[in-house]
């Protein structure tokens, strides 16, 4: 707790966490994306707000914009810039899409799609039927600042009441305390 310079709710889909670096700090803008069937300028309303909050963060934080962005990547050759190889999808949905334009517009990286794992690692949201697993829950970072994360996986096993598997995001950085005002 002493490690958190503030909380805002932006949204029902958007809040922002601001954590104290050591040598900058970290801004988790945690996003809950649009179904897929939802109506275009729901979404477009969405990404708006989005970038509002993401326009308002300082410069010299290292920005991390994770969730359920309900969009499943591709391995498309077009969004090579944004998106790693190790996507679970083939072929990016409408949503997908979207966040990897963006990505691109913000200077991020899919960082989540560029490790390795075997697909039970790799899938973040599973059917009710557990027939189908999908990667739609996502980190994206600043291009610049991808060195820091150096693994992001599913983790199985935690009953968080959701269908939705926990990600494990590995950073390389040192928080310091928050001195009390």
């Amino acid at each position: 707790m002493n490690k958190i310079l503030g909380f805002e709710p932006i949204s029902d889909r958007i809040c922002k966490l601001r954590i104290k670096g050591n040598f900058y700090n970290i801004p988790l803008i945690n996003i809950y994306g649009p179904a897929e069937d939802k109506e275009e300028d729901i979404k477009e309303q969405f990404y708006e707000e989005l970038q509002r909050t993401l326009d308002r963060v300082p410069k010299n934080d290292v920005t991390f914009i994770l969730g359920d962005m309900n969009a499943k990547l591709g391995k498309e050759k077009v969004f090579n810039q944004v998106v790693g190889r190790h996507t679970l999808h083939n072929t990016a949905n409408e949503n997908g899409e979207m966040v990897e334009k963006y990505a691109i517009s913000n200077a991020m990286f899919l960082i989540s799609t560029n490790f390795q794992h075997k697909k039970i690692r790799t899938g973040t949201w599973i059917s009710p039927d557990h027939q189908t697993m999908n990667q739609i829950d996502h980190v994206m970072v600043s291009k610049k600042k991808m060195r820091l994360i150096h693994d992001v996986k599913s983790k199985r096993g935690y009953n968080c009441d959701s269908d939705h598997l926990l990600l494990q995001i590995k950073i390389k950085q040192k928080l310091i305390p928050v001195k009390n005002r």
